[in-house]
């Protein structure tokens, strides 16, 4: 999803590049004369970055950190559930073993035993 908004934001270059930005309030300026950006009547060349119009990189920023927290975690996760799965196996491998031995085992103890005799 992410990746999606970052690639759907460059696609709108008003909100990506600063000469994009800095030219279409230029031209706003030129088509209504009482077009102000800021408070401030701050010149129209660092509007787009003192006002956070590029909201591209605005987006880009945020989601870097989150995008690359998800990513770490996600290995992260991945790996344990793979610790998790190997350490079942070997849980059961261990399990199907004792029994197989304890099968044999009881079965050399039964041949071995005498059999009953009969009293008579």
């Amino acid at each position: 999803m992410r990746a999606f908004i970052l690639s759907g934001c460059d696609e709108v270059y008003v909100l990506a590049d600063n000469t994009v930005c800095t030219e279409s309030l230029d031209n706003l300026r030129k088509f209504l004369g009482t077009f102000f950006v800021t408070a401030q009547e701050a010149p129209l060349a660092v509007a787009c970055e003192a006002d956070k119009l590029l909201t591209c990189r605005v987006l880009r920023q945020r989601m870097w950190t989150s995008t690359s927290l998800t990513v770490v975690f996600s290995l992260l996760s991945a790996l344990l559930s793979m610790q998790l799965i190997v350490n079942s196996a070997v849980l059961h491998e261990h399990a199907r073993w004792r029994r197989l031995v304890r099968a044999v085992h009881d079965k050399e103890g039964s041949s071995s035993r005498p059999q009953g005799s009969s009293s008579g």
